[in-house]
């Protein structure tokens, strides 16, 4: 990506104002340009792509606009276990039934913040209420399954 920003900056007459502002210019320009790339790349993939079809012409693809060795390199790619290990995990996250609200946070980090908060560290049905319920107002549950395990896991008794 650098050749292309190189290209897009070599049009462009900067003002001197402009020139501290760059380096942010260019992140933001090529995240962009990359996830159109990426989405690029999915369309074809889509449209295109046959899996497990054994002839030739799986390497030609429809589009003109696509270069032919690119196209073979992507097949090449999408036929390779990391692409198969990739689609096997979206139909895998399409089944899960039970989501939770910790996003990127790990569960040692939710245990740690709710112990300094609490002064002790919260016992597993507290720390599953705090993971599968939303941080809303209403503190309602994210999902019907999460529910239906907490009602089980409150009526069992210890």
């Amino acid at each position: 990506m650098n050749h292309v920003w190189k290209k897009i900056s070599d049009t462009i007459d900067w003002r001197p104002e402009d020139i501290p502002h760059i380096p942010k210019i260019r992140y933001a320009l090529l995240k962009r340009l990359s996830k159109r790339c990426r989405n690029y790349k999915a369309e074809l993939k889509r449209r295109y792509y046959s899996p497990y079809v054994g002839s030739p012409r799986r390497f030609i693809c429809g589009d003109k606009r696509v270069d032919n060795d690119q196209w073979r390199q992507m097949v090449d790619y999408w036929d390779s276990d990391p692409a198969n290990k990739c689609d096997k995990n979206v139909e895998n996250r399409k089944k899960q039934t039970m989501s939770h609200t910790g996003g990127t946070k790990t569960f040692v980090r939710y245990h740690a913040e709710y112990e300094q908060e609490h002064g002790r560290a919260p016992d597993p049905i507290e720390f599953f209420d705090l993971v599968h319920k939303r941080h809303d107002e209403n503190n309602s549950w994210i999902d019907d399954a999460s529910e239906q395990i907490a009602v089980v896991g409150y009526t069992v008794p210890s």
